[in-house]
């Protein structure tokens, strides 16, 4: 039997490197004689490089630049952040420009944005004691000097926005 043989190669993620794949026809076809057998031989699992521009991107350009490369094992974890836009990219698991197989795990950490918190009442507070209490929250203060014919000098006659309200840390 007078056989061509042609080398061909493909990335694999069960197959070792240089270890036969498939074989082209199938064992037990029956072929003419002058026929050419391809003999694929893996390449190992495929590798890609990791972009250097994720973090500070939105979290939806980030995603589609890596699977754009190749990487398909994407998991996201949200934080509060403050100062930060929803959907920003604030780290990931991945070093930029890395070489990492295209299924192995990138994990991107994302700001949910400033978080929640309910508004502390400071009401009848001295100014330095409301500051803290705000402080804690990340709350920036704007003092109003007011008069009040009820309420003692030096303590806060009012705030806004009211005690108790939904707002956001920053």
């Amino acid at each position: 039997i007078d056989l061509a043989t042609k080398a061909a190669t493909a990335y694999d993620d069960t197959v070792a490197v240089d270890h036969v794949i498939r074989v082209n026809p199938e064992m037990g076809q029956r072929i003419r004689k002058d026929s050419t057998v391809t003999i694929t031989t893996s390449l190992g699992v495929e590798h890609h490089e990791v972009p250097a521009d994720l973090v500070g991107n939105d979290i939806k350009d980030a995603t589609s630049a890596l699977t754009e490369i190749g990487f398909d094992n994407l998991k996201t974890e949200e934080i509060y952040r403050t100062g930060t836009k929803v959907g920003q990219v604030l780290d990931s698991s991945a070093q930029a420009g890395a070489s990492l197989p295209h299924n192995g795990l990138i994990t991107l950490t994302v700001s949910k944005g400033p978080e929640p918190i309910i508004v502390p009442p400071v009401r009848g507070l001295t100014e330095d004691k409301a500051k803290t209490e705000l402080a804690k929250f990340d709350l920036g203060v704007k003092v109003d000097q007011a008069f009040s014919d009820t309420i003692e000098k030096g303590l806060v006659i009012s705030q806004s926005p009211e005690a108790q309200a939904n707002g956001h840390r920053g």
